[in-house]
């Protein structure tokens, strides 16, 4: 079961079939159906304190970590890791705000890059 503190940020696919949660206090990513069930829980060692969690428009899910400092891709479902995005040597701004998405949207997923040493995913369900 989850604490209402142990949530502390969610993202809507873009169906709306699909509610992904954070909960830090377990460093995992759920993933709920509408009526609330937990369809799929998530975990990884670059997922320390989840912090924030972002469906970007092209349908990629994006889990920040706290602690680890750092930004991992999931597959569209939320059942496995595609890829480590970033990482805190990369210039990754906090986890805690918003810029940690936008930063790892415009330079990962768009492709621009800003003098910064960055990971592609091979495969982006």
């Amino acid at each position: 079961m989850i604490s209402c503190l142990a949530v502390l940020k969610c993202a809507l696919s873009h169906n709306g079939d699909r509610i992904f949660v954070t909960d830090r206090g377990n460093n995992k990513l759920l993933t709920l159906a509408k009526d609330g069930a937990v369809l799929f829980t998530f975990s990884d060692p670059d997922m320390q304190v989840s912090w924030n969690v972002h469906v970007s428009a092209a349908g990629h899910i994006l889990v920040c970590g706290y602690e680890s400092r750092t930004v991992i891709q999931v597959d569209s479902r939320g059942r496995r890791k595609i890829a480590t995005l970033a990482r805190d040597e990369d210039g990754l701004p906090s986890a805690s705000n918003k810029k940690c998405m936008i930063y790892v949207s415009y330079k990962y997923l768009v492709g621009i890059k800003l003098n910064l040493k960055y990971k592609t995913p091979h495969d982006f369900n």
